[in-house]
């Protein structure tokens, strides 16, 4: 990732990675929150038909991993990058 940067001729690179613990109640608490139509995911799955949305949402409910409480808790991340533009 840091040559792509250097590529671009950024100057004083410097990089970190922030994460946050996400914890819903159960699996329906955490669907609800990406179906609302907000961000990327939310809005593509507002737009789609309810038949090919309630499929997306039986593959995510089999495969999502959920805690022996029935809570999904997961770790998400974003990778900050930060840098001078050449003079």
């Amino acid at each position: 990732m840091l040559t792509f940067w250097e590529k671009a001729g950024l100057k004083s690179i410097d990089t970190r990675v922030i994460r946050i613990v996400t914890s819903y109640a159960d699996f329906d608490d955490f669907w609800r929150s990406n179906v609302v139509g907000v961000g990327p995911v939310g809005k593509a799955l507002h737009n789609m038909a309810p038949n090919m949305r309630e499929q997306i949402r039986s593959r995510v409910h089999e495969s999502l991993v959920t805690n022996s409480n029935g809570t999904v808790t997961y770790e998400a991340f974003a990778i900050v990058i930060k840098g001078r533009a050449p003079e």
